[in-house]
């Protein structure tokens, strides 16, 4: 009855180790492609920050609704940008002469 007990038991441990090898397969797997498509998305995001840093000034067009008076003044106005996807917004301008 011991060696049956025996056999049971080196059996089971040995399918707990063959289990926990395939477990430490797939989750080293999975890390190693989260860790990629991480490192995918900072490039693809650094590369869209550069290209917006390095935009040239006279892409984007500020139009103002009233002038602006000295010595201090506010100034509603939208700033656009026909290459940016974001909406018209409103921007306040303070100026001072």
């Amino acid at each position: 009855m011991t060696n049956t007990w025996q056999e049971t038991h080196i059996a089971v441990e040995s399918v707990m180790e063959v289990a926990e090898g395939r477990h430490q397969g797939v989750i080293h797997i999975m890390t190693s492609m989260a860790e990629q498509n991480h490192r995918a998305e900072v490039a693809q995001l650094t590369g869209e920050a550069e290209r917006l840093t390095n935009k040239p000034k006279d892409t984007c067009v500020l139009h103002s609704s009233q002038d602006v008076k000295p010595p201090f003044s506010m100034a509603t106005s939208q700033a656009t940008c026909p290459t940016n996807k974001q909406p018209k917004h409103t921007q306040r301008l303070y100026t001072m002469k």
